[in-house]
């Protein structure tokens, strides 16, 4: 995997009331999540990961997992208590948005793609009926999460500037995700960003908001599994 960058979260910096120590910490955190999660890509890998045939990089699952293992053994500060809420945001909705798309999808490549598991019942109308159904839920319930993430991410950028460094993508301007599905909107981006009454305000108030775009999903897993019986 590529070093970071060091540009990223480096000097200048905002705030001069925290310990040095504590700064490059938290530099070196912003750094390492800043690359693992391919912010330089965002509007494009999560284009890709909200079309009706969902993508991902290949090397995802070791990306989530370099950033949970960094999360969990992270002796945070408490210095900068809203910069650590963020990072630990980001790095849980973007875990949770890549669980959910591997449940359904298959290595082509270099890349994991959403497979239609629908398919496999065409012989049963009724069946591939409720499976149709099944996986529509699970799509969008996908593309919800990777919205979320990038609302999560801008918030998380906003914090590294007020914080740690005002030119931390100040030129790149505002996280989105990319229209990657007709030709004649290509390019074409979706802003999303909280404003002061929808920014969770705790990490459970972060995961309730995941648990309730993953809902509808799952209420139809449980159905089916009924049906199943």
């Amino acid at each position: 995997m590529a070093q970071p960058d060091p540009d990223f979260a480096g000097r200048p910096q905002a705030n001069r009331s925290v310990p040095t120590r504590d700064i490059e910490l938290y530099t070196h955190v912003v750094d390492l999540i800043s690359d693992w999660l391919l912010l330089r890509g965002w509007a494009n890998w999560t284009g890709f990961a909200t079309t009706s045939r969902p993508r991902w990089p290949g090397d995802f699952d070791l990306r989530t997992y370099e950033v949970q293992h960094k999360l969990q053994t992270t002796l945070w500060p408490g210095s900068l208590p809203d910069l650590e809420f963020s990072i630990n945001a980001l790095g849980h909705v973007v875990a949770q948005a890549y669980e959910l798309f591997t449940e359904h999808c298959r290595s082509q490549g270099d890349y994991l793609v959403g497979y239609p598991f629908y398919d496999e019942a065409i012989g049963n109308p009724e069946l591939h009926k409720r499976l149709v159904h099944e996986y529509l839920a699970w799509e969008q319930a996908c593309q919800f999460l990777v919205y979320e993430a990038t609302m999560v991410v801008n918030w998380f950028a906003d914090v590294v500037r007020r914080d740690l460094n005002p030119d931390f993508f100040r030129y790149e301007g505002r996280f989105a995700v990319r229209d990657t599905t007709y030709p004649s909107l290509r390019g074409a981006v979706g802003v999303c960003a909280y404003d002061d009454d929808t920014r969770p305000k705790d990490l459970d108030a972060v995961k309730q908001r995941v648990a309730e775009i993953v809902a509808p999903y799952r209420a139809l897993v449980k159905e089916h599994d009924a049906f199943e019986k």
